[in-house]
């Protein structure tokens, strides 16, 4: 025997409602939300990393980056999805233009981005993206 004195239990003199708990609505049609919430993080490590990319500090010093501007300073998403740190975040080509559109630094066309404001700043002089000839000869512009 324990020195505890013993439960009781009073029973009330009313009838006790009975609930039932079922879902409110089902949750399993719901995406993952945690995989909702990765993918909201990757996506502003994503835009956040681009961004500095773009950047005026970046470029001032990314010959490379630079290089890969046409005319009107955009760069194929193709080449910037290459990039190392991009690369060891994600591969989908499409998830990093969705992240994108949050960018205030970037803007995107089609499957190119350039820096939003101050792109004219950054192109090389002598460089024509568009009007190479396959061969690598000028186009000629009467």
């Amino acid at each position: 025997m324990s020195n505890y004195p013993r439960p009781f239990s009073i029973t009330p003199w009313f009838p006790l409602p009975q609930f039932s708990y079922r879902p409110v609505f089902d949750l399993a049609h719901l995406p993952d939300l945690r995989r909702l919430a990765l993918d909201s993080n990757l996506s502003s490590f994503v835009v956040f990393q681009i961004d500095y990319y773009f950047s005026d500090e970046n470029l001032a010093k990314d010959n490379y980056l630079r290089s890969q501007m046409d005319n009107q300073g955009w760069v194929n998403i193709l080449i910037i999805a290459e990039f190392p740190r991009i690369k060891s975040m994600t591969n989908d080509i499409e998830f990093i233009l969705r992240s994108m559109r949050s960018s205030a630094t970037v803007e995107i066309q089609n499957h190119k981005l350039r820096k939003r404001y101050g792109w004219q700043r950054w192109i090389q002089r002598g460089r024509s993206g568009p009007d190479l000839k396959p061969n690598g000869f000028r186009r000629q512009i009467i």
